[in-house]
């Protein structure tokens, strides 16, 4: 085999020498993005300050969605939005500075509101960047108690196991007439956290996976009362597997992360990474060991990385996994399209004056790989026997992974090329060839 990558990293040979396979678009519709949406409305709101923009007014509110209105024992997130004088608007919240007018009736700690009693109390919250601007937000607390002796638990459907699913409480009427939404208020367990894990208790939301396709006992627990709820997992996901930035193919000695792709449909196709949810194994240890998501090549050879879910007893992904040696043998030169074999890189190779820009490239042969060597601007060039100087002699021009060269005068050159076999800073790591040029 003679394949020749642009990238100059084992882990770039394997990938370029190989059936990439190539997960184009596919972005995770299944986990909760809060943090990443945190970070590019922060980026708004800094942005708008180098801008000179500052903030107009603020709008304050539940991130649950119910109207200033919060239970006794209850507690509940709050939510900012600026209103920027250019008209825009950014989340503002993890900006904010909080304080309640009555802590005996409404308690704030770090963004989060807790009922305490019966009442009502001023909720004030500032934020001092670009500008200060202060705005109050009236809240009830009350002592009404849910209606219904039952919740509706709107669950997800398809619900796959082994992938981040989502689910919410109908929002339920309360004595005081209010309609509200309790997900957040609820304390959420499983029976079994073998088969079932809470990952998220969001503001609207809660986060789980299952692990299993038997039936799930949820418990949710509103007020001390227990609402029992079950769920049963839908048919497995579609789930393919590559080694982290695709390909099947690994060299001995090296680690790489394994992903794995779940789709299924739901409103459209909804596509996940669930690695992290998966027990993986080899089915050789002594080719590849497999630890956590982790996989390192450990001789040679083909194995198969398994992931189970759970309990089920199905095959639910699988990796046909190649392991080879790479042992280095020398660094291949090639001027133009002729290759210098290793008989011919002591003698000097002839270019004649007159002729037109010559490529000259280096490969690191790998024995089943040939690797083009990146980063020329780091090979020497020098001029010997005293025939003057480089650029008296030749005009090089150094290009991302080659070097054009152009004669000028008569002279000797020497270009040395070098291969950072682990690219790491052991010089023993380094390996350099010497290609000899005369000019003519």
């Amino acid at each position: 085999m003679n394949c020749t990558p642009s990238k100059q990293s084992i882990q770039a040979i394997i990938q370029a020498c190989l059936f990439v396979i190539t997960l184009a678009g596919l972005t995770a519709c299944g986990g909760n993005s809060a943090d990443s949406d945190e970070l590019i409305q922060s980026v708004i709101l800094a942005e708008a300050t180098d801008n000179g923009t500052t903030v107009e007014s603020l709008n304050l509110f539940l991130q649950n969605g119910n109207d200033r209105i919060i239970n006794e024992n209850e507690t509940a997130k709050l939510g900012a939005t600026a209103i920027l004088t250019n008209g825009s608007s950014s989340d503002a919240t993890e900006a904010m500075s909080w304080s309640s007018s009555d802590p005996s009736i409404l308690m704030e700690s770090n963004g989060v509101l807790t009922g305490i009693t019966k009442g009502t109390a001023t909720l004030t919250g500032t934020i001092f960047t670009p500008n200060q601007i202060t705005t109050e937000l009236l809240i009830n607390v009350s002592d009404a108690e849910i209606v219904p002796s039952s919740l509706e638990v709107l669950w997800p459907n398809p619900a796959p196991p082994c992938t981040t699913l989502s689910t919410q409480i109908r929002p339920v009427e309360f004595t005081d007439g209010t309609v509200r939404n309790v997900t957040e208020w609820a304390t959420w367990s499983t029976s079994n956290a073998t088969q079932a894990e809470i990952i998220a208790l969001l503001p609207k939301e809660v986060d789980f996976v299952l692990y299993t396709d038997q039936e799930v006992a949820f418990n949710i627990n509103v007020d001390d009362v227990d609402y029992p709820q079950f769920l049963t997992a839908t048919e497995a996901p579609q789930v393919s597997v590559v080694l982290q930035d695709g390909g099947t193919l690994l060299a001995s000695g090296e680690t790489r992360s394994l992903q794995a792709i779940s789709v299924y449909p739901a409103n459209g196709a909804v596509t996940e990474s669930i690695e992290q949810y998966l027990d993986w194994s080899s089915d050789f240890p002594s080719i590849a060991s497999v630890e956590n998501t982790n996989v390192t090549g450990v001789g040679s050879g083909e194995t198969v990385i398994r992931g189970r879910c759970g309990d089920i007893e199905e095959e639910f992904a699988t990796l046909s996994l190649d392991v080879i040696s790479i042992d280095f043998e020398g660094i291949v030169f090639f001027i133009d399209d002729e290759e210098i074999g290793s008989g011919e890189i002591s003698q000097y190779q002839i270019i004649n004056i007159g002729d037109e820009e010559t490529k000259i490239r280096a490969f690191a042969d790998l024995g089943q790989f040939e690797v083009q060597l990146e980063d020329t601007e780091d090979w020497e060039v020098t001029s010997v026997d005293s025939s003057g100087s480089v650029s008296d002699i030749a005009s090089i021009r150094y290009e991302e992974d080659h070097l054009l060269l152009t004669p000028l005068s008569a002279g000797k050159l020497e270009i040395k090329a070098f291969f950072d076999e682990d690219e790491s800073d052991d010089d023993n790591a380094l390996k350099e060839a010497v290609l000899k040029l005369e000019i003519k």
